[in-house]
C-alpha cells in the first residue's frame, strides 16, 4: 500500500515538474534568476526520480544489487545538496545579490555542499549518514540526524534575511518577492522535517513541487509586469507600487518617498545614426547601469516608456542625492568600459511626495519639470 502511494506521488510530482520545465525553457526570460530556476527544476527532478527508486527498493517492490543501491543513495543525497544550493542561489538572485554573478564567489558558496558530499561518500565505509545492508536496504547511520540542519543551512541564511527585511518600510518594493521566496522555502522545509519521521511517504517531493509551483506562478505574474527588452519592471509595476504606497499614507501626509525621472540625452541620434538594433542595446546597457546602482539603495526601478526610466522609493533627501550622484558616476564608468562609438547621456529629475505634491500625476510632473530643467542647464553649459 505504501509502495503504491510512494510511487504515485513521485510520478505526479515528476509530471508537474516536467510541464513547468517545458514552459520555463520555452520562455523568453533570460535573466540569471530564470536560468537558476531552470537548473533548480532539473535538480529537483533528478532528486525525485532517485527518491522514487529508493522508495521502491525500501518497500521491496524492486530488488537492486547492493552496489547499485549504494550508488542510488549516494546520488540521492548529492542531488539534495545540489538542490538546496540552487534554491539558495535562486533566492539570492531574487534579492538582487550581485555575488551570484561572480563565478568564484559562487564556487565558494558550494563549500558546505562539497563537505556534505565527501561525508556522504565516506559513509559507504564508515556509515556516517547511512549504510546499505546485505539486502540492499537503506539504514540510517550514526549522524543521519545532522543532515537536515546542515542541508538547510543555505535556506536558513536567506530565510533569516527575509524576516529581517520584511518589516522594514524601505523594502516595500521587494514585498512581493519576499513573499514568493518565503513560499518557496516553507513547503520543502516543513516537508523535509516531516520526512525524517514519516519515511513511508514521499513528503519532501510533495513539498518541493509545491515550492516550484509557487515560484512558477510568481514568474507568470512577473511576465505581465516586466519590460521584455530590458528585463526590468515596466510601467504597470511602477504604477502598482505608487498606488499601493498612496493607499498606505493619508492624504496630505508628507513622507520620504522620492521619485526619479530619467531621460536619455539625444537618444534619437543613436537610433538615426546606428540603427534601432543598436538603440535597443543602448537601452539594455542603461538598464543594467540603473539596476546595478539601485542594488545599494531601497526602491523600485522601471522602464516608463521609450528612453525614459523611473526610480521610486522611500529615502531621505541626502540618500536621493547620493543615488543620483552614483547613477551619473556608474554611467560614466560604463561608457568608458563599453566598446561603442558613442556615449550614453542622461538627465535625472527628482520629486518628493509632499503636502503640495499629493497625487501620482503631480509627483511625475514635478520630477519631469526638474528633469527638463537639468537637461536645459546641461545644454546651456555646453
Amino acid at each position: 500500500m505504501y509502495a503504491i502511494s510512494y510511487l504515485e506521488l513521485n510520478i505526479c510530482c515528476l509530471i508537474i515538474m516536467m510541464l513547468i520545465l517545458h514552459k520555463q525553457v520555452q520562455g523568453l526570460d533570460k535573466r540569471l534568476t530564470s536560468q537558476t530556476f531552470t537548473e533548480l527544476i532539473v535538480s529537483a527532478m533528478v532528486y525525485v526520480f532517485l527518491d522514487m527508486i529508493y522508495g521502491l527498493q525500501q518497500n521491496a517492490v524492486i530488488h537492486l544489487p547492493v552496489t547499485v543501491s549504494k550508488f542510488v543513495n549516494v546520488m540521492m543525497f548529492v542531488s539534495l545538496y545540489s538542490l538546496t544550493h540552487l534554491v539558495f542561489a535562486f533566492m539570492e538572485c531574487e534579492l538582487g545579490r550581485t555575488w551570484v554573478e561572480d563565478s568564484k564567489k559562487r564556487q565558494l558558496s558550494l563549500i558546505p555542499a562539497v563537505i556534505l558530499t565527501i561525508m556522504t561518500i565516506c559513509s559507504l565505509k564508515w556509515h556516517f549518514f547511512f549504510y546499505v545492508d546485505a539486502e540492499g536496504i537503506f539504514q540510517r547511520g550514526s549522524f543521519y540526524g545532522v543532515i537536515i540542519p546542515f542541508v538547510y543551512i543555505y535556506i536558513f541564511l536567506v530565510t533569516l534575511r527575509i524576516f529581517t527585511m520584511f518589516p522594514q518600510k524601505k523594502y516595500y518594493a521587494l514585498r512581493g518577492k519576499l513573499e514568493m521566496i518565503f513560499g518557496m522555502v516553507v513547503f520543502p522545509v516543513i516537508a523535509g522535517i516531516l520526512q525524517m519521521f514519516f519515511t513511508e511517504i514521499s513528503i519532501i517531493c510533495f513539498g518541493l513541487t509545491l515550492g516550484i509551483i509557487q515560484v512558477f506562478t510568481a514568474f507568470l505574474t512577473n511576465r505581465i509586469t516586466m519590460d521584455e527588452l530590458t528585463q526590468i519592471n515596466n510601467r504597470t509595476k511602477l504604477m502598482q507600487y505608487l498606488e499601493g504606497y498612496m493607499e498606505r499614507h493619508t492624504e496630505g501626509e508628507e513622507t520620504d518617498l522620492h521619485f526619479l525621472m530619467i531621460d536619455l540625452d539625444d537618444f534619437k541620434q543613436i537610433n538615426d545614426t546606428y540603427g534601432h538594433v543598436e538603440g535597443d542595446r543602448a537601452l539594455i546597457r542603461i538598464a543594467g547601469v540603473l539596476k546595478k546602482t539601485l542594488a545599494g539603495h531601497a526602491g523600485i526601478l522601471a522602464r516608463y516608456g521609450g528612453d525614459e526610466f523611473c526610480i521610486a522609493g522611500e529615502m531621505i533627501q541626502e540618500d536621493a542625492e547620493r543615488l543620483i550622484k552614483n547613477l551619473y558616476e556608474n554611467l560614466e564608468k560604463a561608457n568608458k568600459q563599453a566598446a561603442c562609438p558613442y556615449d550614453i547621456g542622461m538627465s535625472v529629475g527628482c520629486a518628493q511626495f509632499t503636502k503640495e505634491v499629493r497625487t501620482i500625476p503631480d509627483l511625475m510632473n514635478s520630477a519631469d519639470e526638474d528633469m527638463y530643467l537639468r537637461k536645459e542647464q546641461k545644454r546651456t553649459n555646453l
